[in-house]
């Protein structure tokens, strides 16, 4: 695998791992209960139906509670929200497992106090993904086009934290 396709890789790992613990938080439930979000008959579609909120859902307004998609903030309601009072969604600021580990070893699956934010290689990502050119549409995309919410060059990092309308914050890790 040639070395520039590396990062790609990883970008889209953190990317599936952060909508997977998103889609967790905000995905209807048969059993509807400790959710932020609920009530989402826009996205849910097919012939299932959207179960009712349960005594612990929270709100049908996904702005109410989630800035950023990468961390809850601190002080928020969804910060003591979870059935034990502690943090409901995603914390996706540190690089998990140590270094040069892998599946199984030692310190593969431990949280680092190394920030995941600016994400690493994240201006090769984006001029490979602006060169594409396989099967599908050629040419950029995603982050690979466009400005940031504060007029700036898109970088993975920022369309990643500023997905839901907010613009980056100036600490992504405290």
């Amino acid at each position: 695998m040639p070395s520039t396709l590396i990062p790609i890789f990883a970008a889209k790992r953190v990317c599936e791992m952060m909508f997977k613990k998103l889609f967790l938080i905000l995905r209807p439930s048969k059993f509807s209960s400790y959710n932020s979000y609920f009530g989402n008959t826009k996205n849910y579609g097919g012939s299932a139906k959207t179960p009712a909120a349960g005594a612990h859902d929270m709100t049908s307004d996904l702005t109410a509670g989630l800035k950023y998609l990468p961390r809850v903030e601190a002080g928020s309601t969804l910060a003591t929200a979870s059935s034990s009072g502690g943090r409901l969604g995603a914390d996706v600021r540190y690089m998990w497992g140590a270094t040069g580990t892998l599946y199984g070893e030692a310190g593969y699956d431990s949280i680092t106090t190394s920030c995941l934010w600016p994400f690493p290689n994240e201006d090769v990502i984006k001029a490979e993904m602006a060169s594409y050119s396989g099967p599908g549409a050629a040419g950029a995309r995603g982050f690979a086009t466009g400005t940031s919410l504060d007029g700036t060059s898109q970088t993975l990092t920022k369309y990643i934290w500023e997905y839901l309308g907010n613009k980056i914050p100036t600490t992504l890790c405290p």
